[in-house]
């Protein structure tokens, strides 16, 4: 048999080339049309110049009158703590006005008559001729004082509280109206004052009442009956041969807790010593008699 035929081999690829990168091209540039008219840049700056020259001239023409100069400013006197009139000699000094009125505050810090603010500020500047406002203290805010005459301790008290006065007095004085009634005020009612102001009443002890004096030294029962308000009348009363006895108190017109006006009289009688008186003695005869009473129906003796 014929000997095996050998296969041929299958084909080889042909090889791909590969791109080989190049650099690009700059594209040529298109060519122009010519210009119908030659470039005009230089008239253009020269009109602009113009223009900015104009208008710097026309600056200068009227700003007279758009731009007045202004006047030269004044600074403002710091018045604070002055009293209204130096305030007003320091303003007026400065070239400028105070504006009227005054406005007036209350001020429980600052004295009445002292300036207590102002508008503008001290330091500040303003023009000439300017008005300044000045606010002025009147000191501490006042109210009437209430008149508590003739009324008790308790409501005179709770009225004058009630109208905002706190520091209240009370002093206790001899009279014969009715205890507690308020007799005098200080301030008086009507009186405008602060209301810090301390207030002083003077209320009655109510009428006196007769102590009880029998049985007391006279010096004793004549200083109580004074000290009560009336007068002493000291009349002799019992006597008494016991000198510690003497001067006592055995009696009183009026009576114990009697009430009297003021000034009225009380009655005491007091003991009186005396001196005790003794007994009249007969004592014998210092020599005997010479002779002897006779009698008719006795005999005589006769004398030795």
């Amino acid at each position: 048999s014929p000997p095996p035929v050998a296969e041929p081999a299958p084909p080889r690829p042909a090889p791909v080339p590969v791109p080989v990168a190049t650099a690009p091209r700059r594209p040529e540039p298109a060519a122009l049309p010519p210009a119908d008219n030659p470039p005009r840049t230089g008239l253009w700056i020269v009109l602009g110049l113009l223009v900015v020259a104009l208008l710097v001239a026309g600056f200068f023409l009227v700003q007279d009158s758009l731009f007045p100069d202004s006047p030269e400013r004044t600074p403002v006197p710091d018045t604070i703590g002055m009293t209204e009139q130096q305030a007003r000699t320091a303003i007026g000094q400065a070239g400028l006005t105070v504006r009227e009125p005054v406005t007036l505050v209350n001020s429980d810090t600052v004295a009445a008559g002292d300036v207590i603010d102002q508008d503008p500020q001290g330091d500040d500047f303003v023009d000439p001729g300017s008005e300044i406002t000045l606010t002025v203290s009147i000191g501490r805010e006042e109210v009437e004082v209430p008149d508590v005459t003739g009324k008790s301790v308790k409501d005179a008290v709770a009225r004058l509280q009630a109208a905002g006065f706190t520091t209240i007095r009370k002093t206790e004085d001899e009279s014969d109206r009715p205890a507690r009634e308020v007799l005098t005020q200080s301030p008086a009612g009507g009186e405008m004052v602060a209301k810090d102001t301390a207030i002083t009443i003077t209320y009655s002890d109510g009428p006196e009442k007769v102590p009880t004096l029998v049985g007391r030294d006279v010096d004793v029962a004549t200083q109580l009956i004074e000290a009560a308000g009336f007068v002493a009348d000291v009349r002799d009363g019992e006597e008494t041969s016991v000198r510690a006895d003497a001067g006592k108190v055995t009696d009183q017109a009026q009576a114990p807790d009697t009430t009297l006006p003021e000034g009225s009289v009380v009655t005491i009688f007091v003991t009186v010593y005396v001196e005790p008186t003794s007994p009249p003695t007969t004592e014998p005869p210092t020599t005997p008699p010479t002779t002897l009473p006779t009698d008719p129906t006795s005999p005589t003796v006769p004398t030795p």
